[in-house]
């Protein structure tokens, strides 16, 4: 499964690639020489011109669209610290049966209960408080109700917008995409005029690996990362020849 960053980083390698082949049909003046050639590259520019917007949107989206964890927070302080905390103090104290969601119920079944509680236990405030509850209890239930509630509706509003743009810039990239298709073929029947111009038109489509200026490559790069090997000794140290070696004279035979 691609994740979100892969998914960005093809659709902006794709979209450099069709700007490097607008690029390279102006800078080359193809469009002098062929009228569909200077009209699929008009078309595709002005895709790209539509197409640009839309990315910068989606991911703008992304990024402040409210994110799960903050609703399930609030789910959990509503529930834990005030649903659960309720509902046992009225049954002991009111004799009133309140049910507090399950676990996994939804986030309306949240909120429901949340008026709920506060509804039925306004009345009742001074015993509850009479009963250990702090005086704030309901207003610190209808607090959590009212946040879960808003953060709820927030990204609703927010991811039924991401929807909308993200379907706009899937339909324009793929817009985008035939529109190069046809250039390609434009350029197609150009070079059966001039094969020479085939290669540089097939090195213009190609998506790059990454974004911005190619990296330069070579041995003088990975020459600098080598480190300088030095001969050692058997007894592991290195040798220097920088001093000269003494050797020690011949022994002379004893005398008879």
């Amino acid at each position: 499964m691609r994740t979100l960053s892969s998914t960005v980083s093809i659709k902006l390698r794709t979209v450099e690639a069709f700007k490097k082949q607008i690029g390279h049909v102006r800078q080359h003046r193809f469009g002098q020489k062929s009228r569909q050639v200077e009209a699929a590259c008009a078309n595709l520019d002005a895709s790209l011109r539509r197409l640009n917007p839309l990315i910068a949107e989606v991911a703008r989206l992304q990024i402040t669209t409210p994110k799960g964890d903050t609703i399930k927070l609030w789910r959990r302080a509503l529930r834990n610290r005030s649903l659960r905390v309720l509902a046992p103090a009225a049954k002991a104290h009111l004799h009133l049966k309140l049910k507090v969601p399950h676990k996994e119920a939804s986030n309306a079944a949240y909120i429901r209960a949340g008026e709920q509680f506060a509804e039925q236990l306004r009345p009742h405030l001074a015993t509850l408080i009479a009963n250990g509850m702090d005086d704030d209890c309901l207003d610190v239930l209808k607090q959590r109700t009212a946040k879960l509630k808003v953060w709820v509706t927030q990204q609703s509003r927010g991811a039924r917008r991401l929807r909308e743009v993200g379907d706009q810039e899937k339909a324009e990239l793929r817009r985008a995409r035939d529109l190069a298709g046809a250039l390609h073929g434009t350029m197609l029947d150009l070079c059966e005029d001039d094969p020479s111009l085939l290669d540089a038109w097939n090195a213009a489509r190609r998506i790059p690996k990454r974004i911005g200026p190619k990296r330069e490559t070579g041995g003088h790069l990975k020459a600098d990362k080598r480190k300088a090997k030095r001969d050692r000794s058997p007894t592991g140290r290195p040798f220097d020849f920088e001093e000269p070696l003494e050797i020690p004279p011949p022994e002379e035979p004893p005398a008879a």
